[in-house]
């Protein structure tokens, strides 16, 4: 197993309106019982980028105009030990998510890694039973919702940081 990168600058994918306020909904009750870090819902795309913020920003500015937002197909909650998926929603990876995620990695020259995407919810530790307990409690997530957005963002894991540099609409 690799080591986790715990700062670089990473791509996310972030959504439409309608679509934020639906997955803010459900992160805002999720935290209010588990009281995570702050964070804006996103979908990770492409990362790690090992560079300074001059580089990331040149590299991020020449994806502009060269990708269409997505209609994106959610799956149902699911959780895991791991501090950074802990608590998320699955995402159907789809043909047109694939192609993004491998153009973005392409384009960055990220080597193109394993691909869960979801949705997190919640980042940090915390007994299995108590997020399968919340799950149960949680209105079935949006079946749909859209990708319109790009992000470029620098995360600072051990600070617990996660600061959005630049976007731009697909």
């Amino acid at each position: 197993m690799t080591k986790r990168i715990s700062e670089a600058y990473w791509i996310w994918g972030q959504f439409d309106l309608q679509s934020t306020k639906q997955l803010n909904k459900i992160y805002k009750a999720v935290n209010h019982i588990l009281n995570g870090p702050h964070f804006d819902t996103h979908l990770t795309i492409s990362g790690p980028l090992n560079t300074d913020l001059k580089a990331a920003k040149t590299k991020f500015d020449l994806l502009r105009g060269k990708f269409k937002k997505l209609s994106l197909l959610t799956n149902k909650y699911a959780y895991k030990k791991t501090k950074y998926e802990s608590l998320y929603i699955k995402i159907i990876k789809s043909n047109d998510l694939v192609n993004l995620k491998f153009k973005l990695d392409e384009e960055l020259c990220v080597k193109n890694r394993s691909y869960d995407p979801h949705i997190s919810l919640f980042y940090g530790e915390e007994k299995n039973i108590i997020k399968k307990k919340i799950i149960e409690k949680l209105n079935e997530p949006p079946t749909k919702i859209i990708l319109n957005k790009l992000s470029l963002v620098y995360v600072n894991e051990s600070a617990n940081k996660w600061k959005i540099i630049d976007t731009f609409k697909l």
